[in-house]
């Protein structure tokens, strides 16, 4: 990734039918390498990636590539979007929908995009209509990724596949990202502990807005959690009172997490019997999301 900035909001606001989504989001995402989208149900990450695709109206300040995207054929063009919310034609096939995204973006891979037919075991000649939810999903991964775009954004892109097919869609999207370095991937997702291990940065929404955004490990890093008889802990959590993010009472013990680096915790004195950890990508969305 690069400290150019790929996407910037400003005082964002937009409405989902007629909700208002977000009051006055503020986020800026660089550009390069794949950043997470997390956040739960409702919080606005559908919205978000249609309106960085340039298909929704919005109230504020919103830049892709410093311009406006709303029905913005220059952004529209450079841009591919993908997901269960983001639906292909009913009536057309993998072979039709080739066809035609091979005339939409100059950029179009179709060696990429048979290969990827043949690793997702798809047909090439079903309607899209009788596809299966997980066949759905896959031909949306494979138009996504073969139409090369330099934003490629992905709405819980993995809905319906099993196992091995999650595997293959986080191998191709890895080594997408190895092949166009200078690329941007946005990833939502709830998938946390299997995409944790991919992702370069994240950014984590809920009804209150953006709560954290930036380098994944850069974030992580700054959370810890502590385990261990309740009196020990409560010495902790009273030593850093500011930091608390969540306290959870257990049969005997106490756990909590700190926005306060491992190592900072470690120099500063853990109390006997304590077991602290950083936290993982899930754990700390989790965290945040009991917190409010």
């Amino acid at each position: 990734m690069n400290a150019h900035p790929l996407i910037q909001a400003r005082d964002l606001r937009a409405r989902y039918a007629r909700t208002r989504i977000f009051q006055g989001l503020r986020l800026c995402i660089p550009t390069g390498g794949i950043h997470g989208l997390v956040g739960p149900n409702g919080a606005g990450k559908t919205t978000l990636l249609r309106l960085f695709s340039g298909q929704l109206p919005h109230d504020g300040s919103l830049t892709v590539w410093g311009e406006d995207p709303f029905d913005n054929p220059q952004i529209m063009q450079r841009v591919a979007l993908a997901g269960i919310d983001a639906p292909l034609p009913a009536d057309w096939h993998a072979t039709r929908l080739f066809r035609v995204a091979a005339v939409r973006y100059s950029t179009w891979d179709q060696g990429r995009a048979l290969a990827l037919l043949r690793a997702f075991s798809l047909p090439g000649d079903k309607k899209y209509s009788a596809l299966s939810r997980g066949q759905k999903s896959a031909l949306g991964i494979a138009f996504a990724l073969a139409a090369g775009c330099d934003l490629t954004l992905l709405d819980e892109p993995y809905l319906g596949l099993d196992v091995e097919k999650r595997g293959i869609f986080y191998r191709e999207l890895r080594d997408e990202r190895d092949r166009r370095p200078d690329a941007s991937f946005l990833l939502s997702t709830h998938e946390l502990h299997e995409s944790e291990k991919l992702l370069d940065a994240v950014t984590i929404i809920n009804g209150a807005g953006v709560q954290l955004s930036g380098s994944l490990g850069e974030i992580l890093e700054g959370y810890s959690s502590f385990l261990g008889p309740s009196g020990a802990v409560r010495r902790l959590i009273d030593a850093h009172p500011g930091a608390v993010l969540r306290t959870e009472e257990l049969v005997g013990s106490l756990r909590t997490v700190l926005a306060l680096p491992l190592a900072a915790a470690r120099e500063r004195g853990i109390p006997s019997g304590v077991r602290a950890q950083q936290l993982s990508l899930e754990e700390l969305a989790r965290a945040i999301e009991e917190a409010q």
